[in-house]
């Protein structure tokens, strides 16, 4: 029988469940459903009378006819409803303030931290120019609004980090809403005043860490060629001791795969709850069958350990899966796709915005610059296309049809999909919906507490 919504179907110690790919909605249905959505009607006829078939076909098109299994195009729709260019409003601000940086990472997509482009410092004034523009396109009903310092090593400018906060700070009482400051490090600079900083205005740092010495020393270097590991495993235990909004992204090149859950691992052992991994993004960086095989096998073992983790009460979370099932929960579609939505203001050192921090220093996502008379970034708007090769994916309204800054990178268009990201998001879709379910059925009590938690910070 077919249905017009993609599924993923799972079965859980004798339960069956239905992800419907079309609402996000998951289902527990009945062993001869399940059967029947298999399409293995030898199955069928072994297990089930013809009575029982037909009453449950019967079922399911009244199902279907209410909505389930049946929805198709749901995120281009909420994205052409919510999102987009009749929406003139802001809710992230991105800053560049240093286009340089004091690594030379191997795998950098900023390219050494310039992306390309000349390398500066923002400037105080620059700054302020980038603030209040931003300032006066907030969305007024958004509760929490974030302010994201990067780079280059957005560190090796603390002058204007400082400028920023104090700044945005002295202008609270005009925000209507809760300001979130943010930023990702190299890890390689800190001291007191920093670390100050942090707390007193609780950022959340995201340190550039990747776990084992074999894999950062030899991607995360300094110009000298010397590796960058001790240092920022010492700063970041250091860190560790004074702030615990903190977590660490781990980037693995293919050849690095293999590494993931051990370079997970011992960010755990050092005190590190919340780990963070990617593979690189890269044309040059091309992954075969064997590579996503490897990512998968390494995956599932970090779900087995989380799952006894979770059990246990341990803190040590691998934030890929586990953000991943709390989206599941609350129906967190991949909406926020900055070069969609349009609420975003990225800005490079110079003052120049972009749709997107991904996209700084390419020219055909150059909005203009905060020093123009007349500058909005609301001034190119890029509409969201329907996808047609992601419409038969169930995981579609997770994965958001592709990152358009990696499609960009693979297939040179923002809405071509990239295989890259396609394959390594089902990877991750399948093992958080299913460690999500294995969690509900083996683990009633903490099921309802991790929905608790789900709920409450969404």
């Amino acid at each position: 029988m077919k249905v017009n919504s993609t599924f993923k179907l799972e079965k859980i110690n004798h339960r069956y469940f239905a992800f419907d790919g079309g609402t996000g909605n998951i289902f527990e249905i009945s062993e001869i459903l399940y059967e029947i959505l298999l399409n293995r009607n030898e199955k069928l006829t072994e297990k089930f009378t013809v009575e029982e078939i037909e009453n449950a076909e019967k079922g399911l098109l009244v199902a279907m006819n209410n909505g389930i299994l049946s929805e198709q195009n749901l995120l281009l729709r909420t994205y052409q409803k919510i999102g987009g260019k009749n929406v003139h409003s802001l809710n992230t601000l991105f800053l560049n303030v240093a286009q340089k940086c004091n690594l030379k990472c191997s795998y950098c997509f900023g390219k050494g931290g310039s992306y390309g482009l000349q390398q500066e410092m923002m400037s105080i004034d620059t700054a302020r120019r980038c603030v209040d523009y931003w300032l006066k396109n907030i969305e007024e009903k958004k509760q929490n609004i974030v302010v994201s310092f990067f780079g280059g090593e957005p560190l090796l400018n603390l002058e204007v980090i400082e400028f920023v906060v104090q700044y945005i700070n002295s202008k609270k009482q005009s925000i209507n809403g809760n300001v979130k400051y943010m930023i990702t490090t190299n890890g390689t600079i800190l001291n007191n005043s920093i670390i100050e900083m942090f707390i007193k205005n609780d950022f959340l740092v995201s340190v550039s860490l990747d776990g084992i010495s074999k894999i950062h020393n030899k991607n995360r270097a300094f110009a000298s060629g010397k590796g960058s590991m001790d240092l920022v495993a010492k700063n970041t235990k250091k860190l560790l001791a004074h702030i615990s909004n903190l977590n660490c992204q781990i980037t693995l090149r293919r050849e690095d795969i293999p590494f993931l859950e051990e370079a997970v691992t011992a960010l755990w052992e050092m005190g590190v709850d919340k780990v963070y991994s990617n593979i690189v993004f890269d044309k040059n960086e091309i992954y075969q069958e064997k590579d996503y095989k490897e990512l998968k096998f390494q995956t599932e073992i970090l779900s087995d350990l989380m799952y006894q983790h979770l059990i246990s009460g341990s803190k040590n979370i691998y934030g890929n899966i586990f953000d991943y099932m709390q989206n599941l929960h609350t129906r967190n579609y991949a909406i926020n796709c900055f070069v969609w939505k349009e609420k975003i203001a990225a800005f490079a050192s110079n003052g120049d915005a972009y749709s997107c921090y991904r996209l700084v220093g390419e020219n055909d996502f150059l909005l203009g610059n905060v020093r123009q008379h007349d500058f909005t970034v609301f001034s190119k708007p890029f509409e969201k296309q329907k996808v047609a090769q992601c419409q038969n994916c169930y995981c579609q309204l997770y994965c958001g049809e592709g990152c358009p800054c990696e499609n960009l990178v693979y297939n040179s268009d923002i809405n071509i999909p990239a295989e890259e990201w396609c394959e390594k998001n089902k990877i991750l879709f399948d093992i958080s919906l299913r460690l999500y379910l294995k969690i509900k059925v083996n683990e009633p009590d903490l099921f309802r507490k991790l929905c608790k938690y789900w709920e409450e910070n969404r």
